[in-house]
């Protein structure tokens, strides 16, 4: 009688393994590998700027923070655009946290960026969601680096966080359009997000396209939600949010 419940047993479990009921091990998802051709320039490496006086501010502030109270929240990462984001307010009751440095590009190449503060503030508030806008500072202000670099140095920086964040929700954000004295960079800031939205699918990320809800006719940031040639006023942040609750807070 044993012997013949056992063997039912067995022949359950083993029906159950085949049909996919049950599975022998947890399957994973193999991260693609980083570009080929990029390698980061690490801190202290000989040619690498030191961090500026500002952001140095920005990292010693972060640095206050009581980060347990911050754990698996919602985290903004960027230049000055997110730094200036008022998170607390369109976000009421969920935990947002503020990752912008003014003037931050990509990181990993001279110029320290988000990929060079990555573990001492992102990585440690193992985030939920993280949403990431950065670009348009490399692209006005680095001219000894490629475009195919620059895109490079993105794509390495989203592989890095994939590989150190594998179960954050990660979004990779359309970098806005410029006007004025600044719209000479459109062009190439179009070019760049297209590749923004390959890179997001490599490596299973989302990419948020909100860049034309902020050009106007011309091509340009429109003029009626800007502070200046690159920033965005209120009434932008709240086309921002809009956007932002529709496809990542549903």
């Amino acid at each position: 009688m044993q012997l013949n419940l056992l063997k039912t047993a067995l022949f359950i479990s083993l029906s159950l393994i085949l049909s996919g009921c049950i599975t022998l091990q947890k399957s994973t998802k193999v991260l693609p590998p980083p570009p080929a051709n990029f390698v980061p320039m690490e801190m202290g490496a000989e040619g690498k700027r030191e961090i500026s006086d500002y952001a140095k501010k920005r990292m010693e502030l972060f640095a206050s923070e009581d980060i347990s109270k911050l754990q698996k929240g919602n985290v903004f990462v960027g230049g000055s655009i997110t730094e200036r984001y008022p998170l607390a307010i369109h976000y009421p009751g969920i935990v947002v946290v503020n990752r912008g440095i003014g003037g931050d590009t990509i990181g990993g190449l001279a110029a320290y960026g988000v990929y060079d503060r990555l573990s001492s503030t992102i990585i440690n508030l193992n985030p939920s969601k993280l949403i990431l806008l950065v670009g348009i500072n490399d692209l006005i202000w680095v001219k000894s680096v490629s475009m195919e670099k620059k895109i490079d140095q993105y794509a390495y920086l989203v592989w890095t966080i994939r590989r150190r964040l594998p179960d954050t929700q990660l979004y990779l954000i359309s970098n806005l359009p410029c006007k004025g004295k600044l719209a000479y960079v459109n062009d190439d800031t179009e070019r760049f997000n297209l590749n923004l939205k390959k890179i997001a699918q490599i490596y299973g990320a989302q990419y948020i396209d909100i860049a034309p809800h902020f050009r106007d006719e011309k091509g340009e940031l429109k003029a009626e939600l800007a502070t200046d040639d690159i920033h965005i006023n209120q009434a932008g942040y709240k086309i921002m949010t809009d956007l932002y609750k529709k496809e990542i807070f549903q």
